[in-house]
């Protein structure tokens, strides 16, 4: 087990993301941009739950605006891929590991 998880520390795509996502927490602009997409998001869920679907359009359109904005950033772009690369990484761990143990995790 620490053979594997030595491997995951060493991954570049580890090391990478790690990286990135120190920039992005270093970079205040892109931290305001992401909280007020939570924000948005939050604010759209709760319309949805009281019932008010005209506003939460209202609120999913500037939401998306908002999103495509920020996935347009080239560190954000960069960071979702490598997030993306890392979640198949650990899929395929997974099934090894289920495959391996004849178990279901």
């Amino acid at each position: 087990m620490n053979k594997l998880l030595n491997a995951i520390k060493e991954d570049e795509s580890i090391k990478e993301y790690i990286i990135l996502h120190n920039q992005i927490n270093n970079d205040k602009s892109l931290k305001d941009a992401i909280s007020s997409l939570k924000n948005l998001q939050q604010q759209l869920i709760n319309l949805n739950h009281v019932g008010k679907y005209k506003m939460a359009q209202v609120i999913e359109k500037e939401y998306l605006e908002k999103r495509k904005a920020l996935e347009e950033n080239p560190i954000i772009r960069h960071y979702l891929t490598i997030q993306e690369e890392i979640k198949n990484l650990f899929d395929e761990i997974k099934e090894i590991l289920e495959t391996g143990l004849s178990i279901e995790l």
